[in-house]
């Protein structure tokens, strides 16, 4: 099959993968601080490629990160790569990995 018919026909192969990952803060922090957090690690994702949607409080922020900025999927080499990056933060108590999948 030609991969025009392939992609009329909508099958997975040319659709973007995304994940989510879930993050916890340490109790006590401030608002103000949760919000520099989330944009220090939008910024970080967009470095690599990566769309960030994000939501959340000072308790936490889940984040959606998405490769369709590039039109590519995003690989297990940038998940890990802003997994350590994320747990290296001092404010960020746990991180709830969802891992690779289409949304």
């Amino acid at each position: 099959m030609k991969k025009r018919l392939r992609k009329k026909l909508r099958l997975r192969e040319f659709k973007t993968r995304q994940w989510w990952m879930n993050c916890k803060f340490h109790p006590g922090l401030t608002e103000g601080r949760a919000d520099e957090v989330k944009e220090i690690f939008s910024a970080f994702a967009n470095a690599q490629g990566l769309f960030v949607f994000r939501a959340g409080s000072a308790e936490g922020y889940a984040f959606i990160l998405d490769g369709s900025q590039h039109y590519k999927t995003p690989t297990e080499e940038q998940r890990l790569i802003l997994t350590s990056f994320l747990q290296s933060l001092p404010e960020v108590a746990s991180i709830e990995d969802k891992g690779l999948g289409y949304l």
